[in-house]
């Protein structure tokens, strides 16, 4: 009982390592998905008026939308390869 409780806290650990690297490639997706706001409540703290807090968290949350764009195109091309049977059924 406790040689496979072992066994599967090592099972799970290893899955855990092998997906480092999607989890940081999350917390960068979801950084820059906040970005916009986060700017905005720092210029805030700093008392800055709205119009500066707007234009630069405008500016902040395009800059995150484009870079995110540019992520998720290669994460989708990477995954949508075409096999050799799918090259075959269509033809």
């Amino acid at each position: 009982m406790a040689n496979s409780l072992i066994e599967w806290i090592k099972d799970q650990l290893n899955h855990l390592k092998e997906s480092i690297p999607e989890i940081l490639a999350s917390l960068f997706i979801f950084g820059f998905t906040i970005s916009g706001i986060g700017v905005g409540i720092l210029l805030r703290y700093f008392e800055f008026d709205g119009f500066i807090i707007t234009f630069y968290s405008i500016i902040a949350e395009a800059i995150g939308i484009v870079v995110l764009y540019f992520i998720l195109r290669g994460y989708l091309k990477s995954r949508e390869k075409p096999t050799e049977t799918m090259r075959k059924k269509k033809l």
